[in-house]
């Protein structure tokens, strides 16, 4: 199961009857207190197969790629088996789960004020966005959190948006509030390096790999550990894995692509990289090929080591971008096995997801 993806900000289980008696012991009316505890009520009373469910007083506004542009509305938020509806007396949305892409948690261009839980949905070519947030206290309730928590519950149930995998491959949800990709079932991943700037945001490198990174204390006869082997037998080409990199994007860095500049950075990320331009010495200006990347557009590149073996390293790479953040995915495998590697490597592309948030 998921860890809380707030962090901090630890999940509150409310019960409309408690809050109900309570206030009734403490002399506020009846007639009061059950409006209340209806604003306390996260859903109606399900059917036989606990759908729909109901999150009573909301906010919620759309918006493009860039940021939210769309009016705020209030109203209700019904989850269905197979969509998202949002209720208000002015606008109404239904959102088929198909169409959600990431599940994000913070704040968002167009409105920094509070946190958001935001979806990006496809419509057709182009990705929009979809926001809402605890209506109570004129936007300012302190369900946001909880709301976001119910949401990724019930996704990770029924199989959308972030915890969506083809046959094969299983959701990688360890880090799910900041990215997702669906990578082979019963592998194991290992964060390198990574960089945390708030307890909750990170930077740098996760590896999946068929067999588990042993621990740093266990000692071999070389002298080193078994994990700084196994990470020197993947960067030469001897093991395979898959390799996500998430960094800090710059200029020109979009889900609509990236600029020419914007390539030449990447190109030389991935030059330094110890894992994706280890042994290719990747030339620092590669030939990027566009490529769609989950629900945006990115690039991919193909590289392989000297020699005519069977067993030369060979790199398959992509890399997307969400504005905030950018992922570089790679596979390490070798001449014998890319063609099976490769077929699992594809079929998760479409998976890729990256939280839009702030």
């Amino acid at each position: 199961m998921r860890n809380d993806r707030t962090n901090a900000r630890r999940r509150i289980r409310r019960h409309g009857s408690l809050v109900l008696v309570l206030l009734v012991i403490l002399g506020v009316p009846a007639a009061a207190a059950a409006e209340v505890a209806d604003t306390e009520t996260k859903s109606d009373e399900p059917g036989a197969d606990g759908y729909p469910r109901t999150i009573h007083k909301i906010w919620y506004r759309t918006g493009k790629q860039r940021g939210f542009t769309g009016p705020k509305h209030s109203g209700d938020l019904m989850i269905t088996r197979d969509s998202l509806e949002f209720l208000s007396k002015k606008a109404d949305i239904t959102i088929p789960f198909e169409s959600v892409g990431m599940i994000s948690f913070g704040k968002m261009r167009g409105d920094v004020n509070t946190d958001w839980v935001v979806l990006t949905v496809r419509d057709g070519t182009t990705q929009e966005l979809i926001g809402f947030r605890d209506g109570r206290k004129a936007g300012y309730g302190g369900r946001t959190p909880e709301i976001y928590e119910t949401v990724l519950d019930i996704a990770e149930e029924l199989g959308w948006a972030q915890f969506t995998a083809p046959e094969k491959l299983e959701p990688y949800t360890e880090l799910d509030h900041l990215f997702a990709v669906a990578v082979p079932q019963g592998w194991s991943s290992y964060h390198h390096e990574m960089v945390s700037t708030d307890g909750t945001v990170y930077w740098g490198t996760v590896i999946f790999t068929p067999e588990p990174m042993t621990s740093d204390s266990s000692e071999d006869h070389l002298g080193g550990t078994e994990r700084e082997l196994a990470l020197e037998a993947i960067q030469r080409g001897e093991t395979t894995a898959w390799i996500v990199r998430r960094v800090e994007s710059r200029g020109g860095m979009s889900c609509e692509g990236f600029t020419e500049k914007a390539l030449k950075t990447l190109g030389k990320w991935i030059a330094q990289d110890p894992f994706l331009g280890v042994p290719f010495e990747a030339p620092e200006s590669p030939a990027f090929e566009p490529s769609i990347v989950g629900d945006c557009r990115g690039v991919r590149m193909s590289l392989s080591a000297d020699g005519s073996t069977k067993s030369v390293p060979v790199l398959e790479l992509r890399a997307v971008s969400q504005g905030n953040a950018t992922l570089i995915i790679g596979l390490r495998t070798t001449v014998d096995d890319h063609e099976s590697d490769l077929e699992l490597f594809e079929a998760a592309v479409p998976t890729v997801k990256i939280a839009i948030t702030h």
